[in-house]
């Protein structure tokens, strides 16, 4: 199992924001197509998107890595482009 971390706080936001906290979020590693993309540096930091569902769900999450542990920077529902780019991979990978 992956290595996570996360503010606390700012997963209860997330929760109260987006109706999933950080905890829940991890969930998205265990879908099968899920994707990662590079997305730009923060403070020196690279980021990234997560792309997957949960329970039927699309969402994308932005991350990034500290040594070997992943932390979770906040995720939502995924936008429209995110969801067709997701669903195109995956069709790619299903054949």
């Amino acid at each position: 199992m992956d290595n996570f971390e996360y503010d606390i706080e700012k997963s209860q936001a997330n929760k109260v924001k987006h109706s999933l906290d950080f905890e829940q979020a991890k969930l998205l590693w265990d879908d099968a197509y899920v994707i990662e993309l590079s997305s730009k540096q923060t403070q020196g930091k690279d980021r990234f998107l997560l792309l997957g569902k949960i329970k039927h769900r699309h969402y994308t999450a932005i991350i990034t890595y500290r040594g070997t542990n992943i932390r979770i920077i906040s995720v939502r529902s995924s936008r429209k482009n995110e969801v067709k780019f997701y669903e195109s991979n995956r069709f790619r990978q299903e054949v």
